[in-house]
């Protein structure tokens, strides 16, 4: 699957940014997110805690963990006790699906998807030049 870097424009330039549209999902409830931005620097995949009130996600919070961030400011981040289903779709593709802990953050502005939770479960090809990332595989 294809998927065009998204356009973010700053105010001296436009950058495009590697996202993928993911759906969330968690004992019946779902989510989808537009543009989830795959972030090849974070360790864990990273959602707003809004999110797991949504989907009803079962938090681990004595296994939160201390994320320092880009600014380099601090937070902790709470674990779903328990794997979320996550899937990609794209047009006249199957759906590529997997299951991953997820980390939840107060005040969490973006969806990241890093290492833990889904970079680890695909392979993909970042095309720089032409603004565009491929999905390849998913890894159940």
């Amino acid at each position: 699957m294809r998927f065009d870097y998204t356009p973010y424009g700053l105010a001296a330039q436009t950058i495009y940014r590697p996202c993928i549209p993911v759906t969330f999902r968690y004992s019946g409830a779902s989510f989808p997110v537009g543009n989830a931005l795959v972030d090849t620097g974070a360790d864990v995949t990273l959602l707003p805690m809004e999110l797991a009130t949504h989907l009803g996600v079962e938090l681990a919070a004595e296994e939160g963990i201390d994320i320092g961030s880009a600014g380099g400011g601090h937070f902790i981040a709470v674990p779903s006790a328990k794997p979320v289903e996550c899937s990609i779709e794209g047009h006249g593709f199957r759906p590529l699906r997997w299951k991953g802990i997820v980390y939840f953050a107060p005040r969490q502005p973006t969806v990241l998807l890093g290492h833990r939770g889904c970079l680890d479960h695909l392979d993909i090809l970042f095309r720089g030049r032409s603004r565009a990332l491929e999905v390849l595989k998913a890894h159940a």
